[in-house]
């Protein structure tokens, strides 16, 4: 793993923020005489009454997008630096778009139509432009032609430690699923699977991996590798879990989880101290299945994160059970608002009711379904949960995604 003290990354994909897009449908919203819902894929936006209409090739904005200061823009909130250049000698500034709630409707992004759209960051005249566009393919990027920034807040903090070097992205890919409301692929290749929701908590992304024909460790936050003594390290030292990791003897170990707790993103889950719930367990390339993922949590003293919507086989749910038997015996309950990781030891894992239903559900129905989740120790809006199927998957080719509960967006997207 000599790579990783180099720095060497692998180039990683863009999310697409703004796009060529077509409106699927144009539904009223009660009571409001000026305005009315628009859907382009999943993704519903609130527009003026007669802007556009089904079938129309509009632009569509995501979320997080932070789009430029000109002209088009004025009607929006005032112009913010984005978090993450904050003191760089090139900051950014522009309108952010997050999760709003108009009359009553949620509303997600923005929709231009193509005779708003202002050139100034693309090689092309208003007009060419605008041809550029009408012959486009549904889901062609604009995100650079339209000179669109992601939104972005900085590392949760840095006591995590020092920086080495950028993310390890050769030995395991960034935890970043998609949204579902984009349909993505995974969404599809979901589709008849026995499948698991696993609750998605507020905190911020640690990745540990391990190779023990060298016996090298490496650390890293979302988007960092950590110089030896950062938080994360002496978090599993504390645990004990460190040494059992140094002991791991089946392959290449990768572990991608939530360090969360007091200081960090202000606590919403509401423990003492702080935990880690590991939802990636990675041997070899291989993102382990539920079944192995339980085992080795067992094996590691991992806590993982509560499993709250499971679609299985009789059989699968049988051999799940008996399994979690043995992991959870002598794990403790104890309320983790009152009682730290260090004081309580790690969690049982908690695996909801079977549903015995293979994974076939639309995208309204999952959104619909996580709005009402919260955390326990809180009562505050969970921040979603997270789809993928119990058998094994490549790492590097995941069958992942989320379902960010909008009702947390609503109330903590800042």
């Amino acid at each position: 793993m000599t790579e990783l003290k180099q720095g060497l990354n692998l180039t990683e994909a863009k999310r697409k923020l703004a796009t060529v897009q077509v409106i699927k449908e144009v539904n009223p919203i009660k009571d409001a005489d000026a305005i009315e819902v628009a859907t382009v894929k999943s993704w519903s936006v609130v527009v003026k009454k007669g802007e556009v209409t089904p079938g129309q090739k509009v632009i569509y904005f995501e979320i997080d997008s932070l789009l430029p200061v000109v002209p088009e823009f004025d009607f929006l909130d005032s112009p913010r630096v984005n978090p993450i250049t904050i003191g760089t000698d090139n900051e950014e500034v522009g309108h952010r778009l997050r999760t709003v709630k108009l009359r009553g409707q949620v509303s997600q992004g923005l929709i231009q139509t193509f005779d708003k759209v202002n050139p100034v960051f693309s090689n092309f005249t208003k007009d060419e432009l605008i041809a550029f566009m009408e012959n486009a393919d549904e889901d062609t990027d604009l995100t650079e032609l339209l000179g669109v920034k992601k939104w972005e807040k900085p590392e949760v903090s840095t006591s995590l430690g020092d920086s080495l070097c950028d993310f390890p992205s050769t030995l395991t890919p960034k935890t970043d699923e998609p949204r579902v409301q984009n349909e993505p692929k995974e969404f599809r290749e979901l589709k008849g699977k026995s499948y698991v929701g696993s609750a998605k908590l507020d905190g911020t992304s640690t990745t540990v991996i391990f190779d023990p024909s060298t016996k090298e460790l490496v650390f890293a936050s979302r988007n960092l590798s950590l110089a030896p003594g950062n938080t994360l390290e002496r978090f599993l030292e504390e645990t004990g879990t460190l040494d059992l990791i140094k002991n791991f003897d089946e392959g290449v170990l990768v572990l991608q989880s939530e360090l969360y707790g007091e200081g960090i993103q202000s606590n919403r889950v509401g423990i003492r101290g702080k935990r880690m719930a590991t939802f990636n367990i990675v041997v070899d390339g291989v993102r382990q299945s539920l079944l192995n993922s339980i085992r080795i949590a067992g094996k590691l003293n991992l806590e993982l994160p509560d499993i709250l919507r499971l679609g299985v086989t009789q059989d699968e749910d049988q051999e799940l059970r008996d399994l979690l038997k043995t992991v959870n015996k002598g794990r403790s309950d104890k309320n983790p608002g009152k009682v730290s990781r260090l004081e309580g030891g790690p969690l049982p894992i908690k695996v909801a009711a079977n549903s015995g239903v293979a994974f076939n559900f639309t995208v309204d129905e999952l959104v619909s379904d996580v709005f009402g989740e919260k955390y326990p120790t809180t009562g505050r809006p969970l921040e979603g949960i997270v789809y993928r199927p119990i058998a094994e998957v490549d790492n590097f080719n995941p069958v992942s995604f989320k379902v960010i509960n909008n009702k947390f967006l609503i109330k903590y997207d800042e």
